[in-house]
C-alpha cells in the first residue's frame, strides 16, 4: 500500500484548501454560462463547480464563489433576472472558454470580445454559444449561501433542451460524438481519452 500524507484540513489556508479539492475532484466537467443583467448586458464565463441535483424537475447546480466579497457577473445576472444557459464545452472551444475566465468589468461582453458567435435562445433571454453541440436553458430555482466565503450555490431548472443533431443517434445523445474538455486542478484540462464500455451491473437479490 502506499504511503499516504495526512493534512489537517483546518490548518490549511482557503487557497490550500482550493487547490487540494480542485486537484482531487477529477475529471470535472465544465459549465460555460451565458447570463445577461436586467438591461441586457451579456455576460460569458466558464464554472467547473457544475453537477447535476434532480431529473424530475430536471435540475443542475453551479458553485459560483464570491471575489473580494462581491458576487462575480455570472452570480449576479442569475440572481438579477433568474435566467441563465449552460454550454457545452467541446476540446475545438478550449481556447476562448479559458479566456472568458479572465476577470472583465461588468460591461464587457465576452463573447463579443473574444469572437464567439452567440444565437438566440428559445425560452429565456441570454443567449447561446452557437458552436456548443448542446445549450441547457434554464430557470432559477434556488439560491442558497454557503461558506465563509458566500460561494453561491445556484440550483437551475433546465426548461429547454437544445441538441445538436450529430450528437443524437436512435433518439439519444451519443457520448461517443462528443468531444468534451474537462478540467483538471491548477491549469490544466483534458478530453475523455479512451471509453471503456461496461455492461449493467449485477446486483444481489434481497427477494425470498
Amino acid at each position: 500500500m502506499a504511503a499516504h500524507i495526512g493534512l489537517d484540513a483546518k490548518k490549511l489556508s482557503t487557497r490550500e484548501t482550493y487547490r487540494l479539492l480542485t486537484s482531487c475532484l477529477v475529471p470535472r466537467p465544465i459549465a460555460w454560462v451565458s447570463s445577461v443583467d436586467a438591461m441586457g448586458q451579456g455576460n460569458l464565463a466558464p464554472f467547473s463547480f457544475y453537477t447535476m441535483v434532480s431529473t424530475e424537475p430536471p435540475l443542475i447546480a453551479l458553485s459560483i464563489s464570491q471575489h473580494q466579497g462581491q458576487d462575480k457577473d455570472t452570480a449576479a445576472n442569475i440572481l438579477e433576472t433568474g435566467e441563465f444557459v449552460v454550454n457545452f464545452v467541446t476540446l475545438e472551444q478550449l481556447a476562448p472558454m479559458h479566456a472568458s475566465s479572465g476577470r472583465y468589468p461588468a460591461d464587457v461582453d465576452e463573447a463579443a470580445l473574444l469572437g464567439v458567435d452567440m444565437v438566440a435562445s428559445t425560452r429565456v433571454r441570454p443567449r447561446g454559444v452557437a458552436r456548443s453541440p448542446i445549450r441547457l436553458e434554464c430557470k432559477l430555482a434556488q439560491a442558497l449561501t454557503f461558506g465563509i466565503q458566500s460561494a453561491r450555490l445556484l440550483v437551475g431548472e433546465v426548461i429547454h433542451f437544445s441538441i445538436a443533431e450529430h450528437c443524437m443517434s436512435d433518439g439519444r445523445i451519443d457520448g461517443s460524438l462528443l468531444d468534451p474538455a474537462c478540467r483538471l486542478g491548477g491549469p490544466w484540462y483534458a478530453g475523455l481519452g479512451p471509453r471503456i464500455f461496461a455492461g449493467p451491473a449485477q446486483s444481489l437479490s434481497t427477494s425470498e
